[in-house]
C-alpha cells in the first residue's frame, strides 16, 4: 500500500514495473485527477540543477491547488558514480533542507531506473527519514506467468501452460523483453504452444552459454561449434562468452564441492542462491566431467580472457580454437 508522504522515491531496474508504479503513484496522489499542465511537471536532473528542481516543487501551483513533480534521472541517487557537466553547479544541501521540510502543495518524486542505490547519499538518507521510497517488486516466475495470461488474454490469443513457461524461462527476469515477446507472439498466431515460443523466441545468452558447455562436456563439438555461429551472426562478442562459459564452470565446481558434503539439490540452490532448476540441469552435467578437469579449463579460460584483451589474439578465432580443442585442454 502506497502511503502519501509527498516526498518519494522509486526505483528499480525493471523499467516497465517502475513505470506502473510510478503511473499508480501519480494517479493516487492527484486523487484521480487528470493529469495537465497545471498539476503536473517533470524534470530530468541530467539537464535541471537540483536548486531549480526545489524552487519548483516550491513554487504554488497555477489554476490548481495541488501538483505533482517527477524528476527524473536523479544519477546522484544511484550507487553507480556517473559525472555529468552540473555536478560542479548542484547544491545539494539546498535539495536537503527541501525535502527535511517540503511544500505542502507539491508531491516530489524522484524516479530512478537502476538495481540498487546509494544509502549513504545524503539525498538519499532524507528521503528515507520524511518520505517513502519505493524499490522494485522482485517478479517471481508464478508472477511472470500470470502477466503473460493476462496479456495473451487480452489479445484474445491461447497459449498453453507448457508454452507460456518456455517464454518465461527464456525472458528470465527481464520484463521488457517478456512483454514485448508475448506481442509478439499474439500476432504469430491465435493459438501458441511450446514449439512456436521455440521459433519465435530466442535463449537467453545465459542458456545458449550452458548449451555449449553441456555440448562440450557430452563430446558434441560441432553441437557446441553451431551455437557458437549462430550467436556470432547474431554479433554476440566471445568475451562475454567466455566470462558466461567460466562462471557456468565456476559454479559447477560449487555444486559438486556441496554434493560432496552430502547437500541435496534444494538446499544447494538455496546456498548458491539460485533457482533449483539450474542446479538439476548442472548436476546432469556434472558427472562428465572431473573435479580437475574443470579447474584446467577454468584456467584456461582466464589465460584466455586475458590474451583476448591484452591484443595477443583474435578474440573469434581464439574462442572457435577453444572449443574445437576442449578435450585436450580438459586432459
Amino acid at each position: 500500500t502506497i502511503i502519501l508522504n509527498m516526498i518519494y522515491l522509486i526505483y528499480g531496474f525493471q523499467l516497465p514495473v517502475i513505470k506502473k508504479t510510478l503511473k499508480n503513484l501519480i494517479s493516487k496522489c492527484l486523487n484521480g485527477e487528470e493529469i495537465n499542465d497545471f498539476n503536473f511537471e517533470k524534470v530530468s536532473s541530467r539537464l535541471v540543477l537540483v536548486q531549480d528542481i526545489v524552487f519548483d516543487a516550491m513554487s504554488l501551483p497555477l489554476m490548481s491547488s495541488h501538483k505533482v513533480l517527477v524528476v527524473s534521472e536523479p544519477y546522484y541517487l544511484s550507487s553507480e558514480k556517473e559525472k555529468t557537466f552540473l555536478d560542479k553547479d548542484q547544491d545539494y544541501d539546498k535539495l536537503v533542507k527541501y525535502i527535511n521540510n517540503p511544500s505542502e502543495h507539491t508531491d516530489l518524486i524522484f524516479f530512478l531506473e537502476a538495481k540498487n542505490v546509494d544509502t549513504k547519499n545524503e539525498v538519499y538518507k532524507a528521503i528515507k527519514e520524511h518520505g517513502k521510497i519505493i524499490s522494485q517488486e522482485v517478479l517471481t516466475e508464478n508472477m511472470l506467468m500470470s502477466m503473460g495470461n493476462s496479456i495473451f488474454v487480452k489479445k484474445g490469443v491461447k497459449i498453453n501452460e507448457n508454452a507460456l513457461e518456455e517464454l518465461v524461462h527464456r525472458c528470465g527476469d527481464d520484463v521488457a523483453k517478456f512483454t514485448n515477446e508475448a506481442n509478439k507472439l499474439c500476432l504469430y498466431k491465435n493459438e501458441i504452444n511450446i514449439d512456436d515460443v521455440k521459433i519465435m523466441v530466442s535463449l537467453r545468452l545465459e542458456d545458449n552459454a550452458f548449451n555449449i558447455v553441456d555440448a562440450l562436456i557430452n563430446n558434441k563439438i560441432n553441437k557446441a561449434l553451431k551455437i557458437y555461429y549462430d550467436l556470432r551472426i547474431n554479433k554476440e562478442e566471445p568475451v562475454r562468452l567466455i566470462a558466461l562459459i567460466a562462471s557456468q564452470f565456476r559454479f559447477m565446481l560449487e555444486v559438486k564441492y556441496l554434493i560432496s558434503l552430502g547437500y541435496n539439490n534444494a538446499k544447494i540452490a538455496e546456498i548458491l542462491q539460485t533457482k533449483p532448476y539450474r542446479v538439476d540441469r548442472t548436476l546432469k552435467t556434472t558427472f562428465n566431467i572431473k573435479y580437475n578437469q574443470v579447474l584446467k579449463v577454468q584456467e584456461y579460460l582466464f589465460d584466455l580472457d586475458y590474451q583476448i584483451k591484452s591484443g595477443n589474439k583474435d578474440p573469434y578465432y581464439a574462442f572457435e580454437l577453444f572449443l574445437i580443442n576442449f578435450n585436450d585442454i580438459a586432459k
